[in-house]
């Protein structure tokens, strides 16, 4: 069904743009480290792909699709490869960003960054690894004559009834943000992120919406009383994130994968 609706959503002569990026995993000694530790420690992620460093890479279904489908025209792809270098934290950092690491049990993630600490330290590794990714981007344009395209959204609204972040999850998000930051690009992340929940699906920002009110009613309520401030939400947030209450954990890893993302798109790479 995604296509018809992709289809549907398109003005008039409108294309479909895609893009995505793979990790193009190398066989040395750390990549073997790393596939024994998922079969040992997460074994419901070997199989998934493309989050799971052991996996290779596939040739993704959705070129293939779209070259099928009656709805869109001659695709057009381009493929770019690229290196991107870690260092143990930073790899750790990124994978507490991939939706299925962050649906793991508290407990299974921190065993999967323990013993990465590990397999990162031995002799063979390095505590610093350039890793080889490929970025792939595709356009389709709309086939009009099966169907007329119509523009999305008419009316300029945003998909869901919730125009701005709500109180707690713009407290969350300044928490987040690096604090080297000045204010323009602390304000340009908080837009993304900002724009990204008004992008979710009705029924996950209304979930995001609910719990943004049950968890931020007692820091409100702080407020009130005159008895709350920045320091207070850092060390909450701090506590949410190692929360074994599984809704708490991933509120703030979603908004914080939001933060990581937007900060290594919208600010300069630092000078090495």
């Amino acid at each position: 069904v995604r296509l018809p609706k992709a289809h549907r959503v398109l003005a008039r002569d409108g294309a479909l743009p895609v893009f995505w990026n793979t990790v193009v995993w190398r066989d040395d000694p750390l990549r073997a480290a790393v596939d024994d530790l998922y079969q040992r420690e997460a074994p419901e992620l070997v199989a998934r792909r493309p989050a799971f460093p052991g996996t290779r890479p596939i040739r993704n279904l959705s070129i293939q699709e779209l070259a099928d489908s009656p709805l869109f025209g001659p695709v057009t792809t381009h493929e770019y490869p690229w290196n991107q270098t870690y260092t143990t934290a930073s790899y750790l950092e990124l994978l507490s960003t991939h939706s299925d690491h962050r649906m793991l049990p508290g407990d299974v993630f921190d065993r999967l960054a323990r013993a990465s600490r590990r397999s990162s330290t031995r002799p063979e590794a390095k505590s610093v690894s350039t890793t080889p990714h490929g970025s792939t981007s595709l356009a389709a344009p709309a086939n009009a004559s099966l169907g007329r395209a119509r523009r999305t959204r008419p009316s300029g609204g945003p998909p869901v009834g919730f125009r701005a972040m709500l109180w707690l999850e713009r407290e969350v998000v300044a928490t987040l943000v690096s604090p080297t930051l000045d204010d323009h690009k602390r304000a340009e992340i908080e837009t993304y992120v900002d724009d990204s929940l008004r992008a979710m699906p009705e029924h996950l920002r209304a979930g995001m919406a609910a719990e943004s009110i049950l968890f931020g009613a007692w820091p409100m309520v702080q407020g009130a009383l005159g008895r709350y401030d920045r320091g207070s939400m850092n060390a909450r947030v701090e506590r949410w994130k190692a929360s074994r209450f599984d809704p708490v954990r991933q509120y703030v890893r979603l908004l914080h994968s939001l933060v990581l993302f937007a900060e290594h798109e919208l600010t300069p790479a630092a000078p090495r």
